[in-house]
This record gives structure tokens, sequence and C-alpha cells, in this order.
């Protein structure tokens, strides 16, 4: 989100694993209490999904569920799920995808 706010950084791409893009959703749909004074990505909606990204979510992640991420991407860039990844295991299939990506 620097990049959205910060003019001079230049963002080749944004890559997520277990990504919390909407953490007003977030709380909603696991019934926490709000976060304060958290900066909100749903008021830079637009600026960040004009970004190159992709974004990595585990279809067993019930901290952050991959519904949330989908909601908040739409079809503006993918989200590719990762079939029995919790939210911090499952995920090693692709580290080194993603470290050889361009």
């Amino acid at each position: 989100m620097v990049s959205v706010l910060n003019k001079d950084i230049k963002t080749k791409k944004l890559i997520t694993i277990s990504g919390n893009l909407d953490h007003k959703s977030w709380a909603k749909t696991l019934n926490l209490k709000p976060l304060n004074e958290s900066l909100s990505l749903t008021d830079y909606k637009q600026q960040f999904l004009s970004l190159p990204q992709i974004h990595y979510v585990g279809t067993a992640d019930t901290i952050v569920p991959s519904e949330i991420t989908e909601a908040f991407i739409g079809s503006a860039a993918p989200v590719v799920e990762i079939q029995g990844a919790t939210h911090n295991k499952g995920f090693e299939s692709i580290y080194q995808k993603i470290y050889l990506q361009d």
C-alpha cells in the first residue's frame, strides 16, 4: 500500500499469501472487533487494483478466508487457491514459482 500513498515508489508487482486486504470485511465476517486506527485499503481500492498483482489464498484458511480476498479483488487480478493450505501452512509448493516471477 505504500506505493499507493507515495507516487515516488515504483511497484513492479504485488504478491500476497494469505493477505488480509479488507480488514473491515474480515472483522465483520469473523465477528471480531474492528481494527482501530488502521488504514483501510478500501479507501485506496481503485489505485490498489491498478497495480500488477496476484494473490494466493488457502482453501483451508480460517484466519483470512479466501472469500474475503476474492470479494475484494473481484476479476481485477488473479486469486489463486492453494488446495488444503491454511493461513500459515501449505504454501511451500508456490515459493519457488513466486521467487522466479518477473
